[in-house]
């Protein structure tokens, strides 16, 4: 039998830094040839918002970890919701968040999450004396402040509701409430008092009524591949047992 001779140490040194380059060359590959996803989001705050020329908010964070768990760019796009909502629709390749998920939307995507808890409240301004029992009671008021193609509004017209006032930007519905120019205003709890603070008018408007509990998700065009659904679900799954997402939502003072 021959018996190979010993490796000298140069050899050695040699060998090792090939098959390390073949395996950097393999995973470069890889992610080069992983497909790459327009992932575009909204201005609401704390979910997401821009400052300083950079897309942040407890969301976005979430979204740009998840991304370099995947070795994806960590480009975010904001735009209008409505905006937002239907390049992701219409266009293959796209990733939206922070998407409200319900029935009339399931077919319509496909979905990785969820990213954090929901609750979609009705705002009254203070003092007004509105009393909402049920949801149908909001349909007595004159005007109801929604932000165009949100889960809000789409649940209002679903239930028939015609008081609707939509406007592009949300931050706007708050100003008019508490200016008494709408009588309530259909929002994510979270990003209500969030906004009413930013704006300075957190003593005039108050939470009267909770419509509902939900998560938000990533909302993928409805031709992506159900193996890269996987892929990100998988990943998304990896951030939140490793502690990453946790120390997200204590960053914003989200509860899970």
């Amino acid at each position: 039998m021959r018996v190979w001779p010993r490796m000298s140490a140069r050899f050695k040194r040699l060998l090792t830094g090939v098959l390390a380059g073949v395996i950097i060359l393999s995973m470069t590959t890889e992610a080069l040839c992983a497909p790459q996803y327009q992932v575009v989001t909204e201005e609401l705050p704390p979910y997401s918002y821009t400052e300083s020329g950079d897309v942040t908010g407890v969301c976005s964070e979430i979204v740009k970890a998840l991304m370099r768990k995947m070795g994806h760019p960590e480009k975010i796009t904001s735009y209008s919701w409505s905006r937002a909502y239907n390049l992701t629709l219409q266009n293959e390749g796209y990733i939206l968040f922070s998407t409200g998920r319900n029935a009339s939307r399931e077919k319509l995507f496909k979905w990785v999450g969820p990213l954090i808890p929901d609750r979609t409240v009705l705002f009254a301004r203070k003092g007004s004396g509105l009393v909402i029992r049920a949801l149908d009671d909001a349909k007595k008021v004159k005007s109801i402040g929604t932000y165009k193609d949100d889960v809000g509004e789409i649940m209002l017209k679903e239930r028939g509701f015609t008081n609707i006032n939509s406007i592009l930007d949300d931050k706007f519905n708050v100003q008019k409430l508490a200016a008494g120019r709408i009588d309530l205003w259909i929002t994510s709890e979270i990003a209500g008092h969030y906004v009413a603070r930013k704006m300075g008018v957190q003593d005039k408007v108050e939470k009267i009524f909770e419509v509902g509990s939900d998560h938000l998700y990533l909302a993928f065009n409805i031709k992506t591949p159900d193996s890269e659904i996987v892929r990100w679900q998988k990943a998304l799954d990896e951030i939140k047992s490793d502690g990453t997402y946790a120390q997200i939502l204590r960053k914003y003072d989200v509860k899970p």
